[in-house]
């Protein structure tokens, strides 16, 4: 079926359990979140180019900046028409033309609309509730809707290796994967 993670931790997560709390996600997920949180680190556009360039195009293109191949397309363009005509009869596409500079401050969760709204990255309670089947969720945790972001979901870990069991009947392979640490929301 799906390859899962878990990992241990603690969270300021409104739940009516004490202790530690299980996160189970998708392998994926963690694959792919992990290398993008540096970005919610850095304090200028420089640091967020130093990045490299995939993941630069993609926080450009979530400010609004368009993507990195409408952007190529659109210099490309430029520089065909100014070859051909007077700089003053060239079109100029502002959202390309005023990328910000190297020293411009950044602040992801004022810079990017999806990082303040909790969706850039996603809360790790709405990858757990999108990982864990419903039953498992309900029987082993505790699941709330939030207004912005749906499901949010935590699993009590005093249960954990009835919650790994029950994942693994139903066919999920796990490992535990330290990384999650990473994505969790308080330590």
């Amino acid at each position: 079926m799906t390859a899962l993670c878990w990992f241990e931790g603690y969270s300021g997560a409104p739940v009516s359990f004490d202790g530690p709390l299980l996160y189970v996600v998708t392998t994926a997920d963690v694959d792919y979140w992990i290398p993008r949180l540096p970005v919610l680190r850095c304090a200028t556009w420089g640091e967020v180019r130093a990045l490299g360039l995939p993941l630069y195009c993609e926080v450009l293109e979530l400010v609004g900046h368009g993507s990195y191949d409408q952007m190529l397309a659109h210099f490309q363009e430029r520089d065909a028409a100014l070859s051909q005509a007077p700089p003053a009869v060239v079109e100029v596409q502002p959202e390309f033309e005023d990328l910000p500079r190297d020293g411009d401050a950044f602040n992801a969760h004022a810079d990017i609309g999806m990082c303040a709204e909790g969706d850039w990255p996603p809360s790790l309670y709405s990858m757990v509730a999108t990982a864990v089947p419903q039953g498992i969720l309900e029987q082993y945790g505790e699941w709330w809707f939030t207004t912005m972001n749906g499901m949010y979901a935590v699993l009590d870990a005093s249960r954990k290796d009835a919650v790994l069991r029950a994942l693994i009947d139903e066919g999920h392979t796990l490992m535990e994967d330290p990384r999650i640490k990473e994505l969790t929301p308080v330590e």
